[in-house]
């Protein structure tokens, strides 16, 4: 909820209450509250100025997700109508020639700070603890209340990319330093510090990209160095995501887009990118899995689901027994997988770039180098075949791959061990069987009662050996490929070759 204070001289106070919701969470009911009190503020000409500040020791930290869970696939108009109201009353508010200020007294991020940067100030509390940052993209998400256009037209494009791309999150005294927070002062001189800022700025007040003569912080967008920029950026990102994670390319989308253009341009070219992202798979799969953790571990699955920027993937975590007798099934099957793929005749550099192509952070062949032949529990010929080679794994030095100091490849002895089929198969067909395999395993372990309910299959799949994670996780996967098509792909990699395929009994019925 909101509230509305008016002191004596004018300047009114709309406290925003998030105090009540899970990661004080921002809904569509108190978006409605903020921009009807808002509003009726602009409108009121005894009001010279407005504070907008927080309840609790942080602002707004980001969008319900539970609300953004009801835009699956549904039209791109009613995508646009979900933000609009938000996305014009922002503009409403920087546009109004009152003075207004965001009063922030802790963390502020998400939908938090794209309300703050449409704010004329922002003026931070001395908190150590405080974070600022966009955490959109760890959801598979764009900001899409004009947090695209307004932070690199404040700071500059080279210091908002890294915010916007990655979900980095600064410090008060950063955010200072980087000019995203203008002021920072004592906690209990927030409220006077800003209301002293409205009564010294009753000009009519505009943001900087609305005055004549505006350019952009830093590098011109329009400048060779700057193409030069996004080429690289949209490069390393394809090369770290394997192209399974659609937001961060819309993030150098909004920014070179809209940055060429005038800011209300940009703002279209902002929500022309988030429509699709917000009500695809990629971003829907994982709010779901997010939304059906439970609050012990969320963090941990945030961090897992994540699209950081680094492509490099973090630490599994097991929670419990359950957990862990699930992930190891899983992931022998899909070393098994790799194993028969390997045996029938192809390229162990196809196997390994499907996998990863497939958003697995490790190929099954290397996978199995690290955690040592002998010691996956699986009798396969191909795994003998490298052990009586002396290749066993990591340990050794030596395995699928050569482990050297300096570089980690693949051996240059397997083809000789492992005769090539000609013609190879698709990497997208590699691809599907490696996820398929550790897929139709999950749902062994369903059928068994060795995992709880899919939406635990989908937590410790994420957690426990980093499932592909654009996905959602492993029954999240299943359902986005729909259940009569799944087991029809079972059924003909079953056909084609035997193995790993064989149908549980929830399947046989649809086949």
């Amino acid at each position: 909820m909101s509230e509305t204070r008016i002191s004596a001289d004018g300047v009114a106070t709309i406290t925003l209450d998030t105090t009540g919701s899970a990661s004080n969470a921002l809904g569509l009911d108190g978006i409605a509250r903020f921009i009807a009190s808002g509003r009726e503020l602009l409108n009121d000409e005894a009001i010279v100025g407005i504070i907008i500040a927080a309840s609790g020791d942080s602002f707004v930290e980001q969008f319900d997700l539970r609300a953004i869970q009801e835009l699956r696939g549904v039209a791109p108009r009613d995508v646009a109508e979900f933000f609009g109201p938000l996305r014009a009353f922002l503009r409403e508010l920087e546009t109004s020639g009152k003075p207004v200020v965001a009063a922030l007294p802790g963390t502020t991020s998400g939908v938090g700070l794209e309300i703050a940067l449409a704010c004329h100030r922002r003026i931070a509390a001395q908190n150590d603890s405080a974070v600022f940052g966009f955490p959109e993209v760890i959801f598979g998400l764009v900001p899409s209340f004009g947090g695209t256009q307004r932070l690199p037209r404040l700071i500059g494009i080279q210091r908002a990319l890294p915010l916007l791309l990655t979900g980095t999150e600064v410090s008060a005294a950063e955010a200072h330093e980087m000019g995203l927070v203008n002021q920072l002062v004592a906690p209990d001189l927030l409220q006077s510090a800003a209301h002293d800022w409205v009564l010294s700025s009753l000009n009519p007040t505009a943001q900087s990209w609305d005055k004549r003569g505006f350019s952009v912080p830093g590098i011109d967008i329009n400048s060779v160095s700057a193409h030069r920029l996004f080429m690289g950026l949209s490069g390393s990102v394809h090369a770290r995501t394997g192209g399974n994670f659609p937001a961060p390319h819309a993030i150098l989308s909004c920014v070179y887009e809209g940055l060429r253009v005038p800011f209300d341009i940009g703002m279209k070219v902002e929500l022309a990118q988030v429509i699709p992202v917000v009500s695809g798979d990629v971003a829907q799969n994982m709010i779901r899995t997010i939304l059906r953790s439970s609050r012990d571990n969320r963090k941990d699955i945030q961090v897992h689901l994540g699209y950081d920027g680094s492509g490099a993937a973090p630490l599994p975590v097991v929670l419990n027994q359950e957990g862990a007798l699930f992930a190891d099934r899983c992931i022998r099957a899909y070393l098994r997988e790799g194993c028969a793929l390997l045996k029938n005749g192809v390229s162990p550099t196809l196997i390994e770039n499907a996998a990863r192509a497939a958003g697995m952070s490790l190929g099954p062949l290397l996978l199995a180098d690290q955690i040592g032949l002998q010691d996956t529990g699986l009798d396969v010929e191909p795994f003998q075949r490298m052990v009586v080679q002396g290749r066993a794994g990591k340990v050794g030095g030596k395995g699928f791959y050569e482990h050297e100091a300096d570089q980690v490849r693949l051996w240059s002895g397997l083809p000789g061990l492992f005769a090539l089929a000609s013609p190879q198969p698709e990497l997208s067909e590699v691809r599907t069987r490696l996820l398929h395999a550790q897929v139709l395993e999950a749902l062994r372990c369903l059928e068994e009662g060795v995992i709880a309910s899919p939406a635990e299959a989908d937590v410790q799949s994420i957690l426990g050996w980093n499932f592909a994670r654009h996905t959602g996780g492993v029954y999240s996967y299943f359902e986005s490929i729909g259940d009569a098509k799944f087991a029809e792909d079972c059924l003909a990699f079953q056909a084609n070759d035997g193995g790993n395929f064989a149908l549980p009994n929830l399947l046989l019925e649809l086949a």
